[in-house]
């Protein structure tokens, strides 16, 4: 006849059954042998009590508990075409007004739930019947610090004054407007913007009519030296003067030809009145002096010189005496 099983390994497996139902990992490990090296016998509360340690505990009724929200939405509130004056008082603002209704409060037991919805809908309709009244005594003085055209300035300074203006305790109002100018307004900023875009257009193409006349004159200029290197040495420094004819030229491109012409035949024109302005200066008794202007027209070196700075070709220089000469009485 065989013995029964120990009481401990019996024990064992009804722990690790239940762990099992309850999707806790269960004991694999053998039990110790039984000998004069093992271990004393425990308790049965004892191993009970190991066995089901990590079972999480039931909650307590007694302990806090997490308080419930009851959000209650309302239908929005909307003013439509309200006038009020700007500043001036000459034109009024026309206000679009949308007023959204929300509350929240937390509760303990689920049981007041119902009668804290209905306490917050009548909070909501009882604030409801003055709001129009509000916003406009919120927004009339602000209007009047604005000029009838600055619709867009008074919306961002009310979508500021608003936020949260209207909110009390545990009912919030999210307020939102929209400013419009009055239709007299309306025409006035027409017919004002029609003149910007004018002006901004014919300032566009006037900016880009200079920047192409600069383009056309600073070819027409070098066309000129071009022109001018052929009859001599030309310092590209002293030639602003042509500007005027190439900008000429750049505006109304005909006849270039005898605009060149024009051009170096008053310019040879004013080199002549200089020397007459200078012969003019002089008084006929101051030999000494007529003496020193005809030396300096006699000299090649200073009739050079001043060809190159009233911006005219300069001839090569001659190398032989009779050409030397000649020059000198050309000159």
């Amino acid at each position: 006849m065989t013995s029964p099983p120990p009481a401990n390994g019996v024990l064992r497996r009804f722990a690790d059954r239940v762990r099992g139902m309850l999707g806790l990992p269960i004991t694999l490990s053998a039990p110790p042998p039984s000998g004069a090296g093992s271990p004393p016998p425990r308790r049965i509360a004892d191993r009970v009590r190991d066995t089901f340690s990590d079972v999480p505990p039931w909650p307590d009724p007694d302990g806090p508990q997490t308080p419930l929200q009851v959000q209650v939405h309302a239908d929005p509130d909307e003013v439509s075409g309200l006038s009020l004056p700007a500043k001036g008082d000459g034109y009024p603002f026309v206000f679009d007004i949308r007023c959204d209704w929300y509350a929240q409060a937390s509760i303990i037991d689920s049981s007041m739930e119902a009668e804290t919805e209905y306490r917050l809908r009548s909070r909501i309709a009882q604030l409801r019947t003055r709001i129009a009244d509000r916003v406009t005594d919120e927004i009339r003085p602000v209007a009047r610090q604005y000029e009838p055209h600055e619709a867009a300035a008074l919306e961002a300074a009310l979508a500021r004054r608003l936020a949260g203006c209207f909110d009390e305790g545990e009912v919030q109002c999210t307020t939102r407007v929209r400013v419009d100018v009055c239709d007299e307004v309306r025409a006035m900023l027409a017919a004002a913007s029609s003149d910007l875009i004018r002006l901004d257009a014919e300032g566009r193409y006037h900016s880009a009519r200079i920047a192409q006349l600069r383009m056309l004159r600073e070819q027409w200029e070098e066309l000129f030296l071009d022109a001018l290197r052929g009859a001599g040495e030309v310092d590209p420094a002293r030639t602003t003067w042509m500007a005027p004819y190439a900008l000429k030229l750049a505006e109304m491109p005909k006849d270039a030809t005898r605009q060149l012409q024009n051009m170096l035949e008053e310019r040879r024109s004013q080199t002549v009145q200089l020397f007459s302005d200078l012969d003019s200066i002089l008084e006929p008794h101051q030999q000494g002096e007529l003496d020193h202007v005809s030396f300096m027209m006699s000299s090649e070196h200073i009739f050079r010189q001043l060809l190159i700075n009233m911006g005219l070709p300069v001839p090569p220089k001659s190398e032989g005496p009779s050409e030397h000469s000649s020059e000198k009485q050309s000159a």
